[in-house]
């Protein structure tokens, strides 16, 4: 019996020299492995009752849809990008220079034509309106106008001469003082001027 013991000792001996370096080195591991435990748990929560907080603080919707009126909370961040004036006269802006060509539909548009030159003085008629034939679209101003007018004059002048001189050349074939040729050349220039 005496001869266990001695054995048990000396193992003991030999966990106890042995051992008192890694005993001593154990604790700390665990002291800190703990203590980082209970760090990262600290630092978890601390978070997680921020978010609360700040779930908490955010403020009510600050811009309000209400059909076509929109209304902004005073001291919304909206503000920043808003700016309120009174209305005031400006002068125009510039239009910018665009590239471009004008292209009439064909299918949709019908030539138009004056008898004379000149300029479109009035539109009688807008994009999109319906017009019925003879209807009028729009007014010419011309220079040349003047001049048909005086040969209008002039012509219905002539057809008058000519007509009257008809008329005489008829009565005098019937008093047999003209020949037949004579009246048929009357006749003529009578028509050549009504044309």
């Amino acid at each position: 019996m005496s001869s266990l013991p001695a054995e048990h000792h000396h193992t003991t001996q030999t966990r106890g020299a042995s051992l008192p370096g890694s005993v001593e080195r154990m604790p700390k591991r665990r002291i800190v492995i703990g203590l980082s435990v209970i760090l990262a748990a600290l630092l978890a929560l601390m978070l997680i009752f921020a978010e609360r907080e700040t779930a908490r603080e955010k403020p009510t919707p600050t811009l309000n849809v209400d059909g076509d009126t929109v209304s902004i909370s005073e001291g919304a961040p909206q503000w920043a990008y808003i700016t309120l004036k009174t209305a005031a006269l400006a002068p125009t802006i510039p239009p910018l220079p665009a590239p471009g060509r004008v292209v009439f539909d064909a299918k949709r548009t019908a030539n138009v034509g004056a008898p004379l030159a000149g300029r479109v003085e009035t539109v009688m008629v807008r994009v999109g309106d319906t017009v019925k034939k003879g209807e009028k679209l729009f007014s010419v101003r011309s220079a040349a106008f003047a001049d048909l007018d005086r040969d209008l004059g002039s012509t219905r002048e002539d057809v008058e001469v000519k007509s009257r001189l008809y008329e005489r050349q008829k009565e005098l074939l019937e008093l047999k003082a003209v020949s037949e040729k004579d009246v048929m050349v009357a006749e003529s220039e009578l028509k050549q001027a009504q044309l």
